[in-house]
């Protein structure tokens, strides 16, 4: 007797485990079918999830069953649960639910009944619109949405008064619905990595927000009522299409860390002054040209990054950035960097390298706590003696200038661990260099001809 293939799947969907095997021995079509993927991907997820897998398959050999078992187990028992209605209603305590990574294309509509839901993360899937009942989840706190195919977000996500975290990074958005301005209580919005062209005025509105992440979208310009985000401390506005910055901005006191590169700013908003809480600062990859005094009103800098940009000059009232650790500078067009640059007395990295430079101010002696020194690529033609004060410097980039000589101060810096000086113009090497330094990192052809005759 013969059977189609698709009759013999109906017959397995109705047997038992051992009259499955028995079957299986009738004849050799109905052992083609048994050695089927299609077969185990049905009963594992209808009839047999709790069976013994590693059991049946050293027993029957089953064609890849562990294989089969593992990539969908978890996936279609959990899609039997949430279509099950009344699987659902007996899940109406859950409180956090986690189906992220997995291949889910949207969120079934009975997930309404999970009340109280306060934490829930579909991140990672392929979800390309979330159904209007994601509204009655009125408890949710927490909502991870990233790294799917969403084009739209329902308006109904307004109706989600208590969120606190909403993450919509890393999908296809193009705008964002007015009703988002109803989350009064949002304190981390991400909405990175789409394709957003403009936010929603309502978006100031959200005034206990203390995370607002923006970046890598399509913003031309950024609405006025950002500035009532007075619990700001994280925006970050990098990689958009910003030529502007709203002079609002200087109404968020409590930002800690304010990112806008990669943008097509040309000059930085005055009122930036107002932000003296900021540690970290970025403006790197833009059209900058000159930076405004009143940048020295942020005394509680650690962190600031202006390379790849257009700068000629760096004012004066710099020297007002007690805090600064970390100066970015590299890739400009600087051809001489401020004296006042010796009131940094904090500072561990300094990046001037690519940019004018014809000299250094001897008033760098003054950065005792400097590791790093990056000058290459300038047009240095010499080093002042000063820096030999610098005893805590590990690096020393002085490669790519117009050096004719180096200065004997530079044997001082005992704890110097990597010292560049290829590509210049030097004759000759300090002899007192090899007492301190460990000259093996040191990268300068004339001076390794030194070394092989004096020691």
């Amino acid at each position: 007797m013969y059977f189609n293939n698709v009759t013999i799947l109906k017959i397995y969907n109705y047997l038992n485990i051992n009259d499955l095997f028995n079957c299986s021995l009738i004849n050799k079509q109905f052992n083609n079918i048994f050695n089927c993927n299609m077969l185990w991907e049905n009963i594992i997820s209808e009839k047999y999830i709790d069976v013994d897998i590693n059991e049946i398959q050293k027993q029957y050999n089953i064609i890849k069953l562990k294989y089969v078992y593992k990539k969908i187990k978890d996936l279609l028992y959990l899609k039997k649960i949430l279509n099950s209605h009344k699987t659902v209603k007996d899940l109406i305590n859950l409180q956090k639910l986690d189906l992220s990574c997995n291949r889910l294309t949207k969120i079934p509509k009975k997930i309404e009944c999970l009340i109280n839901l306060k934490e829930i993360s579909v991140r990672s899937n392929r979800l390309k619109e979330i159904s209007k009942e994601i509204g009655f989840l009125i408890n949710l706190q927490t909502l991870d949405l990233s790294t799917n195919e969403l084009k739209e977000i329902s308006k109904e996500i307004g109706f989600l008064i208590n969120l606190q975290t909403l993450n919509l990074s890393s999908n296809e958005l193009k705008k964002i619905p007015k009703e988002i301005g109803s989350l009064i209580n949002l304190q981390h919005l991400n909405l990175s990595g789409n394709q957003l062209q403009e936010i929603p005025k309502e978006i100031g509105s959200l005034i206990n927000l203390k995370e607002l992440d923006l970046s890598h979208n399509q913003l031309k310009e950024i609405p006025k009522e950002i500035g009532s985000l007075i619990n700001l401390q994280t925006l970050y506005l990098h990689m958009n299409q910003l030529k502007e910055i709203p002079k609002e901005i200087g109404s968020l006191i409590n930002l800690q860390e304010l990112s806008f590169s990669d943008n097509q700013l040309k000059k930085i908003s005055k009122e930036i002054e107002s932000l003296i809480n900021l540690e970290k600062l970025s403006f790197t990859y833009n059209q900058l040209q000159e930076i405004p005094k009143e940048i020295g009103s942020l005394i509680n800098l650690q962190y600031l990054s202006l390379y790849n940009n257009k700068l000629k000059e760096i004012p004066k009232e710099i020297e007002s950035l007690i805090n600064l650790r970390y100066l970015h500078l590299y890739n400009n067009q600087l051809k001489k960097i401020p004296k006042e640059i010796g009131s940094l007395i904090n500072l561990q990295g300094l990046f001037l390298n690519n940019n004018q430079l014809k000299e250094i101010p001897k008033e760098i002696e003054s950065l005792i706590n400097l590791q790093n020194l990056h000058l290459s690529d300038n047009q240095l033609k010499k080093i002042p003696k000063e820096i030999g004060s610098l005893i805590n410097l590990q690096g020393l980039f002085l490669n790519n200038n117009q050096l004719k000589e180096i200065p004997t101060e530079i044997g001082s810096l005992i704890n110097l661990q990597t010292l560049y000086l290829h590509d210049n113009q030097l004759k000759e090497i300090p002899n007192d260099l090899c007492k301190f330094v460990n000259y093996d990192l040191i990268d300068c052809p004339t001076y390794k001809k030194l070394k092989k005759k004096y020691y």
